[in-house]
């Protein structure tokens, strides 16, 4: 993130040149029209613009949703692309943790989660780096867990989803795609055999969706990983942080927020 100027914005607020960025960018990877592209962003909360500091061009964006339920509070990650140049640069990691532990703050009552649509085997081997996280290959999603999706689908006002030996798998943008969604050959994972077994049709546009509960502990791996570069900054506070990570995780947390509003990585 060194290199990188992050602006957030409302779907409705983008300017002219914004949408234009962001339309091409998409563009050079997914087989989705202007129209489309903007009409599957207008929805969300707010829109991550992640910018190359000395180039100016738009490198990745993130869309966001925070769903509300009595009990529950759930981030929804979408409308997500990364420039390859850029894929090691943490922004995913420094948008979730940041994301996670506002959470924290602001709803510490409630049971917290992340989730979103996968159109790859790489974005569900990535939440399956911070479990629980489902689905999974190595037990059946619990029936609560379904509901939630399924919940949370309404609030997305994601309409056209089906639900297959416990997987949900939505399908809104597969009547948009005439060839296939990816423009370019995805990345193998480890993933790629489970991934294509539970959607074997991500290039007709499906989509699994995923879900994370947001625990103590997973909470301090991502902080630990996506603010990694500026933590190093900070030897003392680094090599104190992961001594308590496994020991004290809580007390872990207050350390990673308190530190991170300081240096103004939280706003």
């Amino acid at each position: 993130m060194k290199k990188i100027d992050l602006v957030v914005v409302k779907p409705a607020h983008l300017s002219s040149k914004q949408k234009s960025d962001y339309v091409t960018l998409h563009q050079e990877y997914l087989f989705l029209d202007k129209e489309t592209l903007l009409d599957y962003v207008a929805p969300r909360d707010y829109v991550l613009l992640f910018y190359d500091k000395k180039t100016k061009k738009l490198v990745s964006t993130i869309g966001v949703s925070i769903i509300h339920f009595k009990k529950d509070v759930l981030v929804y990650f979408g409308n997500v692309v990364v420039d390859t140049s850029y894929k090691h640069s943490g922004i995913i990691s420094y948008a979730m943790t940041k994301h996670v532990l506002k959470l924290f703050l602001l709803y510490p009552f409630k049971n917290k989660y992340c989730c979103g649509l996968a159109s790859s085997s790489g974005t569900l081997e990535y939440s399956l780096k911070y479990p629980p996280s489902w689905p999974n290959p190595k037990e059946k999603t619990p029936p609560h867990v379904i509901q939630l999706m399924l919940d949370t689908l309404k609030k997305l006002n994601i309409d056209r989803y089906r639900l297959e030996h416990g997987n949900v798998i939505t399908y809104n943008l597969s009547e948009k795609i005439n060839s296939t969604f990816h423009k370019q050959a995805r990345s193998s994972s480890k993933m790629d055999k489970y991934f294509n077994k539970i959607n074997p049709h991500s290039e007709q546009g499906e989509q699994v969706f995923f879900l994370n509960p947001i625990t103590i502990q997973n909470t301090v791996n991502l902080a630990v990983r996506g603010f990694h570069n500026h933590l190093i900054k900070h030897p003392k506070l680094y090599h104190k942080i992961m001594k308590c990570k496994a020991t004290k995780p809580l007390y872990t947390i207050v350390l990673l927020t308190i530190t991170m509003i300081k240096i103004k990585l939280i706003k």
